[in-house]
């Protein structure tokens, strides 16, 4: 048990760096997309 809990001590930072790296991602991805989408809309309201 004491070791499982040094190696979560151990593992703990890595896998939050992950999740946190992912999320800034994930959010870094869908800003762009929304940008993308605004992006499109201007454009076929500037074609019609």
């Amino acid at each position: 048990m004491c070791r499982f809990f040094l190696r979560a001590i151990e593992c703990g930072p890595l896998l939050l760096s992950i999740f946190v790296h992912g999320t800034v991602l994930f959010h870094k991805a869908r800003n762009s997309l929304q940008c993308e989408l605004q992006l499109h809309n201007v454009g076929l309201n500037l074609s019609h």
